[in-house]
Protein backbone atom coordinates (compact mmCIF):
# COMPACT_ATOMS: atom_id res chain seq x y z
CA UNK A 1 0.00 0.00 0.00
CA UNK A 2 2.75 2.46 0.97
CA UNK A 3 4.93 1.25 -1.91
CA UNK A 4 2.14 2.01 -4.41
CA UNK A 5 1.70 5.57 -3.19
CA UNK A 6 5.47 6.14 -3.01
CA UNK A 7 5.90 4.99 -6.60
CA UNK A 8 3.39 7.58 -7.84
CA UNK A 9 5.13 10.30 -5.83
CA UNK A 10 8.48 9.35 -7.40
CA UNK A 11 6.89 9.36 -10.87
CA UNK A 12 5.45 12.83 -10.28
CA UNK A 13 8.77 14.22 -8.98
CA UNK A 14 10.76 12.82 -11.90
CA UNK A 15 8.17 14.22 -14.33
CA UNK A 16 8.46 17.75 -12.95
CA UNK A 17 12.26 17.52 -13.07
CA UNK A 18 11.90 17.10 -16.85
CA UNK A 19 10.40 20.59 -17.02
CA UNK A 20 12.81 21.68 -19.73
CA UNK A 21 12.84 18.44 -21.74
CA UNK A 22 9.33 18.05 -23.24
CA UNK A 23 10.07 15.16 -25.60
CA UNK A 24 11.69 13.17 -22.80
CA UNK A 25 8.89 14.09 -20.41
CA UNK A 26 6.30 12.59 -22.77
CA UNK A 27 7.93 9.17 -22.71
CA UNK A 28 9.38 9.15 -19.21
CA UNK A 29 6.61 10.97 -17.32
CA UNK A 30 3.72 8.97 -18.74
CA UNK A 31 5.84 5.82 -18.99
CA UNK A 32 6.56 5.96 -15.25
CA UNK A 33 2.84 6.52 -14.71
CA UNK A 34 2.11 3.35 -16.68
CA UNK A 35 4.69 1.38 -14.67
CA UNK A 36 3.28 2.71 -11.40
CA UNK A 37 -0.27 1.80 -12.43
CA UNK A 38 0.77 -1.70 -13.53
CA UNK A 39 2.54 -2.32 -10.22
CA UNK A 40 -0.51 -0.97 -8.37
CA UNK A 41 -2.83 -3.24 -10.36
CA UNK A 42 -0.80 -6.29 -9.34
CA UNK A 43 -0.76 -5.12 -5.71
CA UNK A 44 -4.50 -4.49 -5.45
CA UNK A 45 -5.39 -7.77 -7.17
CA UNK A 46 -3.07 -9.72 -4.86
CA UNK A 47 -4.55 -8.00 -1.79
CA UNK A 48 -8.17 -7.73 -2.94
CA UNK A 49 -9.56 -9.51 0.13
CA UNK A 50 -7.12 -7.98 2.62
CA UNK A 51 -7.56 -4.94 4.86
CA UNK A 52 -4.51 -2.73 5.38
CA UNK A 53 -3.73 0.58 7.07
CA UNK A 54 -0.91 2.91 8.06
CA UNK A 55 -0.46 6.22 9.88
CA UNK A 56 1.93 8.94 8.80
CA UNK A 57 4.17 10.30 11.50
CA UNK A 58 4.10 13.86 12.73
CA UNK A 59 2.05 15.99 15.10
CA UNK A 60 1.11 18.91 12.84
CA UNK A 61 -2.66 19.38 13.38
CA UNK A 62 -3.36 15.66 13.06
CA UNK A 63 -1.82 12.31 12.16
CA UNK A 64 -3.02 11.35 8.66
CA UNK A 65 -4.36 7.81 8.70
CA UNK A 66 -5.06 5.63 5.67
CA UNK A 67 -6.91 2.32 5.52
CA UNK A 68 -8.12 0.06 2.72
CA UNK A 69 -10.91 -2.48 3.03
CA UNK A 70 -11.56 -5.13 0.33
CA UNK A 71 -14.04 -2.73 -1.30
CA UNK A 72 -11.40 0.02 -1.19
CA UNK A 73 -8.94 -2.32 -2.90
CA UNK A 74 -11.53 -2.99 -5.61
CA UNK A 75 -12.13 0.69 -6.36
CA UNK A 76 -8.38 1.39 -6.20
CA UNK A 77 -7.85 -1.32 -8.80
CA UNK A 78 -10.41 0.32 -11.10
CA UNK A 79 -8.56 3.65 -10.75
CA UNK A 80 -5.14 2.27 -11.66
CA UNK A 81 -6.54 0.01 -14.41
CA UNK A 82 -7.89 2.99 -16.33
CA UNK A 83 -4.84 4.99 -15.24
CA UNK A 84 -2.60 2.40 -16.90
CA UNK A 85 -4.46 2.64 -20.22
CA UNK A 86 -4.50 6.44 -20.07
CA UNK A 87 -0.77 6.58 -19.25
CA UNK A 88 0.21 4.31 -22.14
CA UNK A 89 -2.00 6.38 -24.43
CA UNK A 90 -0.40 9.58 -23.12
CA UNK A 91 3.09 8.42 -24.15
CA UNK A 92 2.24 9.36 -27.73
CA UNK A 93 -0.88 11.53 -27.34
CA UNK A 94 0.88 14.13 -25.14
CA UNK A 95 3.31 14.94 -27.97
CA UNK A 96 0.48 17.04 -29.42
CA UNK A 97 0.85 19.43 -26.47
CA UNK A 98 4.55 20.16 -26.99
CA UNK A 99 4.70 23.90 -27.51
CA UNK A 100 1.18 24.38 -26.12
CA UNK A 101 1.81 23.36 -22.50
CA UNK A 102 4.70 22.22 -20.34
CA UNK A 103 4.75 18.44 -20.69
CA UNK A 104 6.72 17.90 -17.48
CA UNK A 105 4.01 19.69 -15.51
CA UNK A 106 1.29 17.82 -17.46
CA UNK A 107 2.83 14.42 -16.61
CA UNK A 108 3.41 15.45 -12.98
CA UNK A 109 -0.21 16.54 -12.56
CA UNK A 110 -1.41 13.39 -14.30
CA UNK A 111 0.48 11.08 -11.91
CA UNK A 112 -0.52 13.19 -8.91
CA UNK A 113 -4.17 13.04 -9.98
CA UNK A 114 -4.13 9.25 -9.95
CA UNK A 115 -2.41 9.33 -6.54
CA UNK A 116 -4.99 11.78 -5.15
CA UNK A 117 -7.86 9.47 -6.12
CA UNK A 118 -6.15 6.52 -4.45
CA UNK A 119 -5.57 8.56 -1.29
CA UNK A 120 -9.20 9.75 -1.18
CA UNK A 121 -10.32 6.12 -1.26
CA UNK A 122 -8.03 5.18 1.64
CA UNK A 123 -8.30 8.34 3.79
CA UNK A 124 -9.49 7.29 7.25
CA UNK A 125 -10.28 10.48 9.14
CA UNK A 126 -12.29 13.61 8.48
CA UNK A 127 -9.49 16.15 8.13
CA UNK A 128 -7.37 13.91 5.91
CA UNK A 129 -10.34 13.11 3.66
CA UNK A 130 -11.40 16.77 3.33
CA UNK A 131 -7.88 17.90 2.38
CA UNK A 132 -7.38 15.11 -0.17
CA UNK A 133 -10.85 15.61 -1.66
CA UNK A 134 -10.02 19.27 -2.31
CA UNK A 135 -6.59 18.30 -3.66
CA UNK A 136 -8.18 15.86 -6.13
CA UNK A 137 -10.53 18.61 -7.33
CA UNK A 138 -7.75 21.18 -7.67
CA UNK A 139 -5.43 18.87 -9.62
CA UNK A 140 -8.20 17.81 -11.98
CA UNK A 141 -9.01 21.47 -12.68
CA UNK A 142 -5.35 22.14 -13.54
CA UNK A 143 -5.41 19.19 -15.94
CA UNK A 144 -8.46 20.62 -17.72
CA UNK A 145 -6.58 23.91 -18.23
CA UNK A 146 -3.73 22.03 -19.96
CA UNK A 147 -5.96 21.98 -23.04
CA UNK A 148 -6.28 25.77 -23.16
CA UNK A 149 -8.99 26.04 -25.79
CA UNK A 150 -12.11 28.09 -26.30
CA UNK A 151 -14.38 27.90 -23.27
CA UNK A 152 -11.84 26.07 -21.09
CA UNK A 153 -11.70 28.70 -18.34
CA UNK A 154 -15.49 28.88 -18.18
CA UNK A 155 -15.67 25.08 -17.89
CA UNK A 156 -13.11 25.11 -15.07
CA UNK A 157 -14.92 27.85 -13.16
CA UNK A 158 -18.25 26.01 -13.41
CA UNK A 159 -16.53 22.81 -12.29
CA UNK A 160 -14.80 24.47 -9.34
CA UNK A 161 -17.96 26.32 -8.29
CA UNK A 162 -20.05 23.15 -8.14
CA UNK A 163 -17.16 21.26 -6.55
CA UNK A 164 -16.88 23.79 -3.73
CA UNK A 165 -20.61 23.64 -3.00
CA UNK A 166 -20.30 19.86 -2.93
CA UNK A 167 -17.24 19.95 -0.67
CA UNK A 168 -19.09 22.22 1.78
CA UNK A 169 -22.01 19.77 1.93
CA UNK A 170 -19.68 16.80 2.39
CA UNK A 171 -17.77 18.49 5.21
CA UNK A 172 -21.01 19.42 7.00
CA UNK A 173 -22.24 15.84 6.70
CA UNK A 174 -18.99 14.41 8.06
CA UNK A 175 -19.03 16.85 10.99
CA UNK A 176 -22.59 15.80 11.88
CA UNK A 177 -21.54 12.16 12.12
CA UNK A 178 -18.32 13.06 13.97
CA UNK A 179 -20.33 15.01 16.52
CA UNK A 180 -22.52 12.02 17.40
CA UNK A 181 -19.68 9.49 17.12
CA UNK A 182 -17.39 11.59 19.34
CA UNK A 183 -14.48 11.02 16.99
CA UNK A 184 -13.07 12.24 13.67
CA UNK A 185 -11.69 8.76 12.90
CA UNK A 186 -13.77 6.73 10.46
CA UNK A 187 -12.78 3.54 12.27
CA UNK A 188 -14.81 4.74 15.28
CA UNK A 189 -17.99 5.34 13.28
CA UNK A 190 -19.11 1.74 13.00
CA UNK A 191 -21.68 1.94 15.81
CA UNK A 192 -22.61 5.62 15.74
CA UNK A 193 -25.88 6.35 17.53
CA UNK A 194 -27.67 9.38 16.12
CA UNK A 195 -31.32 10.47 15.76
CA UNK A 196 -33.06 9.88 12.43
CA UNK A 197 -33.36 13.63 11.81
CA UNK A 198 -29.59 14.06 11.94
CA UNK A 199 -29.19 10.95 9.78
CA UNK A 200 -31.55 12.38 7.13
CA UNK A 201 -29.68 15.71 7.17
CA UNK A 202 -26.30 14.00 6.73
CA UNK A 203 -27.66 11.77 3.95
CA UNK A 204 -29.04 14.74 2.00
CA UNK A 205 -25.73 16.56 2.37
CA UNK A 206 -23.83 13.50 1.13
CA UNK A 207 -26.25 13.05 -1.76
CA UNK A 208 -25.69 16.65 -2.90
CA UNK A 209 -21.94 16.67 -2.19
CA UNK A 210 -20.92 13.34 -3.67
CA UNK A 211 -23.69 13.41 -6.29
CA UNK A 212 -22.36 16.69 -7.69
CA UNK A 213 -18.88 15.20 -8.13
CA UNK A 214 -20.32 12.02 -9.63
CA UNK A 215 -22.27 13.96 -12.26
CA UNK A 216 -25.66 12.89 -10.92
CA UNK A 217 -28.68 14.77 -12.25
CA UNK A 218 -29.45 17.61 -11.49
CA UNK A 219 -25.86 18.43 -10.38
CA UNK A 220 -24.32 17.29 -13.66
CA UNK A 221 -23.92 20.66 -15.40
CA UNK A 222 -20.12 20.80 -15.01
CA UNK A 223 -19.57 17.43 -16.65
CA UNK A 224 -20.50 18.17 -20.31
CA UNK A 225 -18.40 21.34 -20.12
CA UNK A 226 -15.28 19.96 -18.43
CA UNK A 227 -14.89 16.72 -20.39
CA UNK A 228 -14.83 18.30 -23.88
CA UNK A 229 -12.34 20.89 -22.61
CA UNK A 230 -9.90 18.41 -21.03
CA UNK A 231 -7.21 16.38 -22.83
CA UNK A 232 -8.68 13.03 -23.86
CA UNK A 233 -6.57 10.90 -21.51
CA UNK A 234 -7.65 13.17 -18.65
CA UNK A 235 -11.30 12.88 -19.75
CA UNK A 236 -10.89 9.09 -19.61
CA UNK A 237 -9.70 9.36 -16.00
CA UNK A 238 -12.32 11.89 -14.91
CA UNK A 239 -15.25 10.11 -16.53
CA UNK A 240 -13.93 6.60 -16.11
CA UNK A 241 -12.84 6.69 -12.46
CA UNK A 242 -13.02 10.07 -10.67
CA UNK A 243 -16.82 10.09 -10.68
CA UNK A 244 -16.72 6.48 -9.41
CA UNK A 245 -14.60 7.57 -6.45
CA UNK A 246 -17.48 9.90 -5.55
CA UNK A 247 -19.92 6.95 -5.68
CA UNK A 248 -17.63 4.85 -3.49
CA UNK A 249 -17.50 7.55 -0.84
CA UNK A 250 -21.27 8.13 -1.06
CA UNK A 251 -21.94 4.48 -0.23
CA UNK A 252 -19.16 4.33 2.35
CA UNK A 253 -20.47 7.23 4.43
CA UNK A 254 -24.16 6.45 3.90
CA UNK A 255 -23.67 3.00 5.42
CA UNK A 256 -22.35 4.63 8.61
CA UNK A 257 -25.78 6.20 9.12
CA UNK A 258 -28.91 4.70 10.72
CA UNK A 259 -30.67 3.79 7.47
CA UNK A 260 -34.22 4.16 6.26
CA UNK A 261 -35.67 2.45 3.19
CA UNK A 262 -36.41 5.97 1.92
CA UNK A 263 -32.67 6.55 1.55
CA UNK A 264 -32.55 3.71 -0.95
CA UNK A 265 -35.67 4.97 -2.71
CA UNK A 266 -34.19 8.48 -3.00
CA UNK A 267 -31.04 7.08 -4.63
CA UNK A 268 -33.18 4.96 -6.97
CA UNK A 269 -35.28 7.94 -8.04
CA UNK A 270 -32.25 10.13 -8.70
CA UNK A 271 -30.57 7.24 -10.51
CA UNK A 272 -33.60 6.79 -12.76
CA UNK A 273 -33.75 10.54 -13.45
CA UNK A 274 -30.02 10.63 -14.29
CA UNK A 275 -30.42 7.69 -16.68
CA UNK A 276 -33.37 9.27 -18.45
CA UNK A 277 -32.14 12.85 -18.73
CA UNK A 278 -28.58 11.78 -19.55
CA UNK A 279 -29.83 9.97 -22.66
CA UNK A 280 -32.15 12.80 -23.67
CA UNK A 281 -29.37 15.40 -23.38
CA UNK A 282 -26.98 13.13 -25.32
CA UNK A 283 -29.39 12.92 -28.27
CA UNK A 284 -29.09 16.69 -28.80
CA UNK A 285 -25.29 16.85 -28.95
CA UNK A 286 -23.07 17.57 -31.95
CA UNK A 287 -19.78 17.52 -29.99
CA UNK A 288 -18.95 13.83 -29.51
CA UNK A 289 -17.01 14.43 -26.28
CA UNK A 290 -20.01 16.26 -24.85
CA UNK A 291 -22.16 13.32 -25.99
CA UNK A 292 -19.88 10.92 -24.12
CA UNK A 293 -20.07 13.17 -21.06
CA UNK A 294 -23.87 13.04 -21.05
CA UNK A 295 -23.69 9.27 -21.39
CA UNK A 296 -21.62 9.33 -18.20
CA UNK A 297 -24.61 11.00 -16.53
CA UNK A 298 -26.77 8.16 -17.84
CA UNK A 299 -24.44 5.40 -16.66
CA UNK A 300 -23.95 7.02 -13.27
CA UNK A 301 -27.73 6.77 -13.02
CA UNK A 302 -27.58 3.05 -13.81
CA UNK A 303 -24.91 2.53 -11.16
CA UNK A 304 -27.05 4.47 -8.67
CA UNK A 305 -29.96 2.13 -9.45
CA UNK A 306 -27.80 -0.78 -8.30
CA UNK A 307 -26.39 1.03 -5.27
CA UNK A 308 -29.84 2.34 -4.31
CA UNK A 309 -31.16 -1.21 -4.44
CA UNK A 310 -28.32 -2.27 -2.15
CA UNK A 311 -29.00 0.54 0.36
CA UNK A 312 -32.70 -0.34 0.29
CA UNK A 313 -31.83 -3.98 0.97
CA UNK A 314 -29.61 -3.08 3.95
CA UNK A 315 -32.32 -0.81 5.41
CA UNK A 316 -35.00 -3.48 4.91
CA UNK A 317 -32.82 -6.22 6.36
CA UNK A 318 -32.87 -8.16 3.08
CA UNK A 319 -29.32 -9.48 2.76
CA UNK A 320 -29.86 -11.06 -0.67
CA UNK A 321 -31.30 -7.89 -2.15
CA UNK A 322 -28.46 -5.81 -0.68
CA UNK A 323 -25.84 -8.18 -2.08
CA UNK A 324 -27.40 -8.23 -5.57
CA UNK A 325 -27.75 -4.45 -5.64
CA UNK A 326 -24.20 -3.67 -4.52
CA UNK A 327 -22.66 -6.36 -6.75
CA UNK A 328 -24.59 -5.07 -9.78
CA UNK A 329 -23.53 -1.49 -9.02
CA UNK A 330 -19.87 -2.44 -8.57
CA UNK A 331 -19.93 -4.58 -11.71
CA UNK A 332 -21.22 -1.66 -13.76
CA UNK A 333 -18.56 0.57 -12.19
CA UNK A 334 -15.90 -1.64 -13.78
CA UNK A 335 -17.74 -2.00 -17.07
CA UNK A 336 -18.44 1.71 -17.45
CA UNK A 337 -14.85 2.57 -16.58
CA UNK A 338 -13.62 0.22 -19.32
CA UNK A 339 -15.89 1.18 -22.19
CA UNK A 340 -16.05 4.89 -21.33
CA UNK A 341 -12.26 5.06 -21.01
CA UNK A 342 -11.97 3.29 -24.37
CA UNK A 343 -14.42 5.69 -26.03
CA UNK A 344 -12.68 8.82 -24.73
CA UNK A 345 -9.27 7.54 -25.83
CA UNK A 346 -10.67 6.71 -29.29
CA UNK A 347 -12.24 10.17 -29.39
CA UNK A 348 -8.81 11.65 -28.69
CA UNK A 349 -7.40 9.79 -31.70
CA UNK A 350 -10.19 11.15 -33.91
CA UNK A 351 -9.60 14.71 -32.68
CA UNK A 352 -5.85 14.34 -33.25
CA UNK A 353 -6.46 13.20 -36.85
CA UNK A 354 -9.32 15.55 -37.80
CA UNK A 355 -8.86 18.54 -35.43
CA UNK A 356 -12.61 18.71 -34.81
CA UNK A 357 -15.15 17.41 -32.29
CA UNK A 358 -18.18 18.10 -34.47
CA UNK A 359 -19.82 14.81 -35.46
CA UNK A 360 -21.82 16.46 -38.23
CA UNK A 361 -18.77 17.00 -40.43
CA UNK A 362 -17.11 13.64 -39.79
CA UNK A 363 -17.47 10.53 -41.92
CA UNK A 364 -15.53 7.80 -43.70
CA UNK A 365 -12.89 7.52 -40.97
CA UNK A 366 -13.11 3.73 -40.64
CA UNK A 367 -11.01 3.23 -43.79
CA UNK A 368 -8.31 5.65 -42.65
CA UNK A 369 -8.37 4.71 -38.94
CA UNK A 370 -9.35 1.00 -38.81
CA UNK A 371 -7.98 0.28 -35.31
CA UNK A 372 -9.72 3.31 -33.84
CA UNK A 373 -12.92 2.25 -35.63
CA UNK A 374 -12.76 -1.24 -34.08
CA UNK A 375 -12.11 0.21 -30.61
CA UNK A 376 -14.94 2.70 -31.01
CA UNK A 377 -17.31 -0.05 -32.18
CA UNK A 378 -16.51 -2.22 -29.15
CA UNK A 379 -16.99 0.73 -26.82
CA UNK A 380 -20.30 1.66 -28.45
CA UNK A 381 -21.55 -1.92 -28.06
CA UNK A 382 -20.67 -1.72 -24.37
CA UNK A 383 -22.31 1.65 -23.76
CA UNK A 384 -25.41 0.54 -25.69
CA UNK A 385 -25.62 -2.60 -23.48
CA UNK A 386 -25.75 -4.92 -26.48
CA UNK A 387 -25.26 -8.62 -25.68
CA UNK A 388 -22.88 -10.32 -25.18
CA UNK A 389 -20.55 -7.46 -24.14
CA UNK A 390 -19.99 -6.38 -20.55
CA UNK A 391 -22.41 -3.43 -20.44
CA UNK A 392 -25.37 -5.72 -21.09
CA UNK A 393 -24.50 -8.13 -18.28
CA UNK A 394 -24.11 -5.52 -15.53
CA UNK A 395 -27.24 -3.63 -16.57
CA UNK A 396 -29.18 -6.90 -16.63
CA UNK A 397 -28.03 -7.68 -13.09
CA UNK A 398 -29.04 -4.18 -11.99
CA UNK A 399 -32.55 -4.47 -13.39
CA UNK A 400 -32.95 -7.97 -11.97
CA UNK A 401 -32.04 -6.64 -8.53
CA UNK A 402 -34.63 -3.87 -8.85
CA UNK A 403 -37.31 -6.37 -9.92
CA UNK A 404 -36.43 -8.61 -6.99
CA UNK A 405 -36.77 -5.66 -4.62
CA UNK A 406 -40.17 -4.77 -6.06
CA UNK A 407 -41.64 -8.19 -5.28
Amino acid sequence: MISVYTLFIVSAVISILLYCAPKTAVKVGFGLGAISCFYAMCHFVANMGVSDSFVLGGTFLYAPKFALSPLGNFFSFVVVFIGFASSVYGMSYAEEYIGKANIGVFACLFNTFILSMLLVISADNVFCFAVLWELMTLISSFLIIVNDGKGTLKAVMVYLGIAQIGAFCITCGLLIIANYAGSFEFAEWGKVNMPMGASVAAFILFLVGFGSKAGMWPFHVWLPQAHPAAPSNVSALMSGVMIKVALFTLVKFTLFLPLSIYFGLAVLILGAASSLFGVLYALCQHDFKALLAYHSVENIGIILLGLGTGIYGVAAGNVTLAAVGFLAGCYHVVNHAIFKGLLFLCAGSVIHATHTQNMDILGGLAKKMPLTAVGMFIGIMGIAALPPVNGFVSEWFTYQGMLQGAK
